[in-house]
């Protein structure tokens, strides 16, 4: 898979979760959220731009759109990308970097810890488990203990997850759950296409963390989509972060960069 093939199925498979559509334009495209404010999820990329003046155009366009939708968007170059020397020194001078990620891609990840038989994975069904999987999503990203490396996220996130159980597009949204004594303590959603599969959201509850709760999750997501004919599993995280040290370590490698500009 080229980095151009990834970068599409990137935007694709969040189509109905996260984002909202793609709407193109000419010389690039806008990508954006009707529930996630937040730029990373509401962004503008353009290619082939060779002058300063064909990006300002560009970008003077977009803006507009965006406004639209009360949206203040970030630029993204990505692979897809493709600006002059010119263009893009123009952007770095004029814009500031405002988050750098990391696209993974990873056919094979095995690890797995000795967890006591107190814990258990399951794939949910997405009408009985719904309200379950939500609330334990919820709850993984906003308790945090003292000292905790992980953020809280803003409520729209949630309300972009619930989205996701009426999705009817090409991609199939998936659920699992951790468990202990059969009571939920952690999640991961996945986006399933094929023999591809996006992984989104995942996490375990503080007090469970750095126990390899969350490493037999994946092995046991990764075991349950192989047998749906899934061979390669790709996500995204920020780049020089704990999360990336902990993917690589997995085994999953960086495919390229998404950087953003604000």
């Amino acid at each position: 898979m080229t980095s151009l093939e990834l970068e599409k199925m990137l935007y694709d498979c969040q189509i109905g979760m996260y984002l909202n559509d793609i709407k193109l334009l000419e010389n690039g495209m806008l990508v954006y959220s009707n529930f996630v404010e937040d730029s990373s999820w509401n962004f503008l990329t353009g290619y082939q731009l060779q002058t300063i003046e064909e990006f300002k155009k560009f970008y003077d366009k977009a803006l507009t759109e965006f406004k639209n939708i009360n949206r203040q968007p970030c630029f993204a170059y990505a692979p897809s990308v493709k600006l002059s020397d010119e263009v893009l020194e123009y952007i770095k001078t004029n814009f500031s970097e405002y988050e750098r990620n990391t696209v993974l891609l990873c056919s094979d990840f095995e690890k797995k810890f000795n967890l006591s038989e107190d814990f258990s994975f399951k794939q949910i069904d997405n009408i009985k488990d719904k309200d379950l999987f939500i609330k334990t999503f919820i709850y993984s990203k906003t308790h945090t203990l003292k000292n905790d490396t992980y953020k809280k996220l803003p409520e729209y996130y949630f309300k972009a997850l619930e989205s996701s159980f009426n999705h009817n597009g090409e991609w199939e949204f998936i659920h699992f759950l951790s468990m202990y004594k059969n009571e939920p303590i952690g999640m991961l959603s996945c986006c399933v296409k094929g023999k591809y599969a996006g992984l989104y959201g995942g996490g375990t509850f503080a007090e469970y963390r750095n126990k390899g709760v969350f490493t037999n999750l994946l092995n046991y997501v990764s075991n349950t989509l192989k047998k749906q004919g899934v061979r390669y599993f790709f996500g995204y995280t920020k780049k020089f972060s704990n999360n990336e040290k902990y993917y690589n370590k997995l085994g999953w490698k960086e495919k390229f960069e998404f950087a953003l500009y604000k």
